[in-house]
């Protein structure tokens, strides 16, 4: 019922059901694994302590990738960001260095949150929680 694989199928299940986005897509993982709602959420939850665990471990720490080669830009850009020196603006700057900073715990062997895939590892945790903090959301809102 619930079913999709595309943004225009999920877009019409919402019209369908006169339900917003985010509650299709938890009504179909529920409906697809037959888990309860509450079990789904406290699965998001913990991925959203995780996703801002990385962030905070990349920008509060000179880390390093295991050859040495790359790391600690993200702390850098965000300093830059916090002190108006970005040319980006700062909100740019500290998204961009969120985003940077889970590569950076990735490629220190540190845990993240793949999301969508590990190739693009920190665009959504970096765009979500600093949109998160700009707007004020909680946690439970986020979720």
């Amino acid at each position: 019922m619930y079913e999709f694989s595309t943004g225009s199928q999920l877009l019409r299940l919402t019209r369908k059901f006169r339900k917003p986005i985010w509650e299709i897509v938890a009504l179909s993982e529920q409906e697809r694994t037959g888990r309860p709602w509450e079990d789904i959420f406290e699965d998001m939850r913990s991925r959203l302590r995780v996703m801002e665990e990385s962030i905070r471990k990349g920008l509060s720490q000179e880390l390093k990738s295991l050859s040495g080669l790359s790391g600690g830009e993200a702390r850098r850009l965000y300093q830059r960001a916090m002190v108006g020196l970005a040319l980006s603006g700062d909100r740019v700057a500290r998204a961009a260095a969120a985003a940077l900073a889970v590569t950076e715990v990735n490629a220190a062997m540190g845990k993240i949150v793949a999301a969508p895939t590990a190739g693009s590892r920190g665009v959504i945790p970096g765009a979500l929680i600093i949109v998160a903090q700009e707007l004020g959301k909680s946690e439970e809102e986020i979720v």
